[in-house]
């Protein structure tokens, strides 16, 4: 399958909300890295796709993707993220 970049739009503990021009199917196994400017060594996590949603724009998607492998290093990471992300909504 390879790489795929994609936006993440809302991010938890639990999972991740990306948008994408690529349909993934329900429960595929995906390797998420993530990147943030404040945490230069990345976060790396297994996850699966719970759900996905089309967006008003024809090729586009909201994919909604479930953690089920996190270490502790990367949940660290996750919890600045949601941090970051509270204070810019």
């Amino acid at each position: 399958m390879g790489m795929h970049r994609v936006t993440g739009c809302n991010i938890s503990e639990g999972g991740l909300q990306v948008c994408t021009d690529r349909l993934f199917a329900l429960k595929s196994r995906l390797l998420v890295e993530m990147e943030s400017p404040d945490i230069p060594e990345g976060i790396q996590a297994v996850g699966s796709v719970a759900w996905i949603s089309p967006t008003t724009s024809d090729d586009r998607w909201c994919v909604g993707i479930e953690f089920s492998d996190v270490g502790d290093s990367a949940l660290s990471s996750i919890r600045v993220l949601m941090r970051q992300q509270t204070r810019h909504h």
